[in-house]
């Protein structure tokens, strides 16, 4: 059961990234060159982009396949979330105990703050594009999971509240598309592989429904594409944002030039 539970998620992460939009289709390589070769977004901006990211980002054609992906494969599994918990849970409590601090907000608090404190001092504007979508899609991800588990207020398996949707699961399969789009496969995969676990162990200790996973595997993979969306952005619109000063002199006048381009 817990090999069938894996297929199906990594299935939804793969088909989630299958539908991504045009406005997001540029090869890996493409979009690794244009970060790389253009200035990063200002922090000084990230509650403008947040905005954004929560608005016109986040309502678009692009995320509409994978927020139905996610909403049917959760209704299609959800008759069978008892029958899965119940064969699960209780049986490895150290993968139970690993997956809470894989994905748990401890980590991924600590791991946003390291990328924070790097990138303060790095010189890669590459680097520095990647921290700033990472921590967008972090923050896009935990505001709307809460939003929904206090909307829906489903019961754990536990009989605790706010099983619906994951929040471990949607912070790492966010985290997962950040990285994959960033730096490829090589470390996406691995990371989406991780996700998964990180949810199965959700089930293992009682805290979720197979059915939170799926739809919390959507939302992180939702959040993480309007993160890198609004960074994407928010870079072309800065650079259309340029002034430049150029020194004249002639005979008669002595001065400089200031142009700027909307």
């Amino acid at each position: 059961m817990l090999v069938v539970m894996l297929g199906l998620l990594t299935f939804t992460a793969h088909a989630q990234g299958q539908a991504s939009s045009s406005d997001q289709e540029m090869s890996r390589k493409d979009g690794q060159k244009a970060s790389a070769d253009a200035n990063p977004p200002s922090f000084k901006r990230f509650h403008k982009v947040l905005e954004k990211n929560l608005t016109s980002n986040l309502f678009v054609k692009s995320n509409l396949a994978p927020l139905l992906i996610g909403a049917a494969g959760a209704l299609a599994i959800s008759p069978f979330d008892k029958r899965i918990v119940d064969e699960i849970r209780g049986e490895s409590p150290l993968v139970g105990k690993t997956g809470n601090i894989l994905g748990g907000p401890v980590l991924f608090s600590a791991v946003t703050g390291g990328l924070l404190i790097a990138t303060s001092r790095s010189s890669r504007p590459h680097f520095r594009s990647f921290t700033y979508t990472f921590t967008q899609a972090i923050v896009i991800d935990n505001i709307l999971t809460q939003a929904l588990k206090v909307s829906v207020q489903r019961e754990r398996p536990n009989r605790e509240n706010f099983s619906f949707p994951s929040g471990h699961a949607s912070n790492a399969f966010a985290v997962a598309t950040v990285v994959s789009h960033y730096y490829g496969r090589k470390w996406g995969i691995p990371l989406f592989v991780l996700s998964t676990f990180v949810g199965l162990s959700r089930l293992e200790a009682g805290k979720h429904w197979p059915s939170d996973l799926v739809a919390g595997a959507a939302l992180g993979y939702i959040s993480g594409s309007t993160a890198i969306r609004g960074t994407h952005r928010e870079m072309e619109q800065a650079a259309s944002r340029q002034s430049l000063i150029l020194p004249f002199w002639n005979c008669d006048y002595r001065g400089v030039q200031i142009r700027f381009t909307f």
